[in-house]
């Protein structure tokens, strides 16, 4: 979300769009599909994987402010060889509009266009559904109940955009935690692994997992402290601002 750098109020719409097709996801899945998946044995491995990989990633991540996605070669790639002028560059010009018409230079005509933040929605849409699956099996299989199961689910994806901002500037204040969380992923993702050979309670799992974010929080505050840099924007050990 940050790379895309849209404003906060486009970011609470783009999110809000994710949540209703989050709820339809979920919705299909444990009324549909939960046997299903519940039967693949290879799932928890595939999942697993990439939850390690997911953890790897969020320990190497940089702050990347000057990071802009729209500038990348995924994304001009993207719109040289499939997309053309159906994929706007600029939000400027567009409001909060996901998709908009727009003159397109080969048909001489107006044409269904997707903007930036389009293109946020697209891939959170794909991150979440992907994602979705390990949470979806692991509710499976931990309670019975289908209704009990989409509910809380559903009660959980209303509160996604305030937690998203919450979230980041969790991040900003408390540099350590994203640490914490890939510590978090790894974990989950080796015991997806591992299932077979041993499995944790729910209970130890999350004491585990609530100590090491209590713990980040505790090394981020003390380091801050002993820098002098409590109750000040430069928090961290990244690059400071002068004062």
């Amino acid at each position: 979300v940050k790379a895309f750098r849209m404003p906060r109020w486009i970011t609470q719409k783009v999110l809000a769009c994710v949540v209703v097709a989050q709820i339809s996801f979920q919705g299909v899945i444990y009324i549909g599909f939960a046997e299903w998946l519940r039967s693949l044995e290879i799932l928890p491995y595939i999942l697993g994987t990439w939850l390690i990989y997911l953890g790897v990633q969020a320990a190497m991540e940089q702050d990347g402010r000057d990071f802009d996605i729209m500038q990348t070669s995924a994304v001009t790639g993207l719109k040289e060889v499939f997309m053309g002028d159906r994929l706007l560059m600029s939000q400027d010009e567009h409001g909060s509009n996901l998709f908009v018409k727009s003159k397109c230079k080969i048909r001489d005509c107006n044409v269904w266009c997707i903007t930036p933040a389009g293109l946020m929605l697209l891939c959170l849409l794909a991150a979440d559904w992907l994602l979705e699956i390990d949470v979806t099996v692991t509710k499976i299989e931990g309670y019975p109940s289908r209704y009990l199961c989409f509910s809380s689910s559903m009660v959980a994806g209303f509160a996604l955009p305030e937690l998203f901002f919450i979230a980041r500037d969790l991040f900003h204040r408390y540099f350590a935690l994203k640490y914490a969380i890939s510590f978090v992923l790894c974990f989950v993702g080796i015991q997806s692994l591992l299932h077979d050979v041993f499995t944790l309670s729910a209970l130890t799992s999350l004491a585990v997992i609530a100590s090491i974010m209590v713990l980040s929080v505790v090394l981020s505050a003390a380091f801050d402290w002993g820098k002098g840099y409590i109750g000040t924007n430069n928090t961290g050990p990244g690059p400071r601002v002068p004062g």
